[in-house]
Order: structure tokens, then C-alpha cells, then sequence
């Protein structure tokens, strides 16, 4: 599985629905992942603009097999102490992405951070072996979601060590 990106460009004065086909039948066909849209006012050339993130090398019946079975509840799956680590980093995924003006998962999914948690990956090299994890996300996310681990990984160590004296 990769993340690809597709462009398409929507002129407002159309002259037919070709392109507004063409559209709906790749976002039809695809799993998007996200969407980012923008109008361009440039008087009679205005146009939409629109950039898709979408996954190829998943089957679309493997992509509604996924939807049926629900959101899952990583507090069920996951242990109480990967879980305060999933939630430290999912707290600071919501802030990142409120600071971006982004949605949450363009920043990490919730597999992602779950993975993150229960494997403690705490380098660079750790996190470009998870599948969707670029050297994008890398580059400008990775710095902080190392010290997010490591801080974590150290107050449970001090805590355990406290049960032990």
C-alpha cells in the first residue's frame, strides 16, 4: 500500500460535466484518503482546485470489508500502559492538527499511533517502517513524537522502579 496524490481542476464556467465525471468516477474508485480543495478567483478563469491523497494496492472490496466492521476502540485492544502512551500521542496529534488547520489523520492514523505505542518506537528509522509513514511526515513530525516515547517510557520506568524499593 502507498499514498499517491491526483490533481484535478474544475473551470466554473464548464462546458459539460466531463471533468465533474471524471472526478466523481476516480473518487469512486479509489481510497481517498483526504481532500484538499481550493477556489481560484481569476475572473472568467476561475476555477476549483482540487488535491486527492488517495492508497492504491488495496482492492476496493478489502476497503468495504474494513468500513462494515466499525470503529475500533483502542482502549479494548490495547494494554492500560500502551494506551496512556496512544493517548499522549493522539492528544498531541490533535493539537498539531488544530495548530496546521488539518484533519487528524493527515498527520498520523489511529493504527499508526497505535503501532507507535505498542512497539515504543522511539527513532526515526523505527517510524519509516510503518506503512504510510514517509520521510514527509519524517521531517516535520517525527522530532516530537520520538520525545512524546521516550519521556513516556521513562516516567514508567521511574514508576516501576518505585513499586520495587
Amino acid at each position: 500500500m502507498s499514498i499517491q496524490f491526483k490533481t484535478f481542476y474544475m473551470p466554473t464556467k464548464m462546458f459539460g460535466d466531463e471533468i465533474e465525471s471524471t472526478l466523481n468516477q476516480f473518487l469512486s474508485s479509489t481510497r481517498v484518503t483526504n481532500i484538499k480543495k481550493e477556489f481560484v478567483n481569476n475572473g472568467d478563469q476561475s476555477f476549483w482546485s482540487f488535491l486527492i491523497e488517495y492508497v492504491v494496492n488495496e482492492k476496493p472490496t478489502e476497503i468495504s470489508d474494513k468500513s462494515k466492521k466499525g470503529k475500533i476502540d483502542y482502549r479494548e485492544i490495547l494494554s492500560p500502559q500502551d494506551f496512556a502512551l496512544f493517548a499522549k500521542l493522539r492528544e498531541w496529534r490533535k493539537q498539531e492538527a488544530a495548530k496546521e488547520n488539518i484533519p487528524v489523520y493527515s498527520i498520523f492514523t489511529n493504527e499508526q499511533i497505535s503501532l507507535i505505542s505498542t512497539k515504543r518506537i522511539s527513532t526515526k528509522n523505527g517510524l519509516l517502517e510503518i506503512d504510510g509513514i514517509g520521510e514527509a511526515r519524517i521531517k516535520k513530525y517525527a522530532d516530537d513524537v520520538i520525545k512524546i516515547v521516550i519521556n513516556h517510557v521513562d516516567s514508567e520506568k521511574k514508576n516501576d522502579n518505585k513499586g520495587t524499593e
